[in-house]
């Protein structure tokens, strides 16, 4: 007979690897990281592991699919109160997506360097073309709703949803950009001046006035991009080889 899976402790073991990973790739960075730290972390086999992912770099990418998953999960219980205007929906949306992103401020900057490498490319336009897809159908039934309710003014609510998502994933290319290029840091003005112009260009996508619909606060995106006090490298090394 077949062999039945578990799927619900299948599930709780790879959580399990997960928030190990998280911690390590924070505390030590993802290079310095190898597979028999993960199994001295998380008390289990080199079998185990092998059985959920093929490699370090299969761990990595299920972490980051993992996190965007549950990102996506929470975005929807955010608004799925149904008493809400689209214009709130909207904007607690975007709070929550900034308050994420500066949650996991720690484990996001561990992750940048090698996630956006060129041995990711792949794996990662995969993973931004999923999440163009899923979030800009959360964001186009709300788009659908402020037009029923008329006060977004746009003829193609279910392409416009993934048109924002794709500005906002662009905006996040222009910070990791400078970001790699100014060895861990960026320049506030440049945060303001960016955050200004995806407004901008967000309040006329959806047709409203100009200033009516600041989705994102320049101090709150600041808050998630400037540099650490300890730095880029302030990242401890292995104990006894994390």
């Amino acid at each position: 007979m077949p062999r039945t899976i578990d799927q619900a402790a299948h599930a709780t073991r790879r959580q399990f690897f997960f928030d190990a990973a998280a911690r390590l790739i924070q505390t030590h960075g993802y290079e310095r990281m190898t597979i028999q730290d993960l199994l001295d972390a998380v008390q289990l086999s080199k079998g185990a592991f092998y059985h959920y992912f093929d490699s370090k770099d299969a761990l990595l990418a299920g972490l980051v699919e993992h996190l965007a998953e549950v990102g996506l999960q929470q975005l929807t219980q955010v608004i799925g109160d149904t008493d809400q205007s689209a214009t709130d929906k909207l904007q607690r949306l975007f709070q929550e997506v900034v308050r994420r992103k500066r949650e996991q401020k720690g484990l996001r900057l561990a992750l940048f360097r090698v996630w956006y490498s060129d041995g990711n490319v792949v794996v990662r336009q995969r993973m931004e073309s999923l999440m163009r897809v899923r979030m800009g159908d959360v964001l186009s039934n709300i788009i659908r709703q402020g037009g029923e309710e008329g006060v977004f003014k746009t003829r193609h609510p279910d392409m416009t949803g993934r048109m924002v998502v794709a500005l906002l994933q662009d905006i996040n290319d222009i910070f990791i950009e400078q970001w790699h290029a100014a060895g861990g840091s960026v320049d506030r003005r440049h945060v303001e001046q960016t955050v200004e112009a995806y407004n901008d260009a967000v309040e006329r996508i959806l047709g409203v006035t100009a200033g009516s619909l600041p989705l994102l606060d320049p101090a709150q995106v600041w808050a998630v991009v400037e540099r650490p006090a300890g730095g880029e490298d302030d990242v401890q090394p292995v104990a006894a080889r994390a």
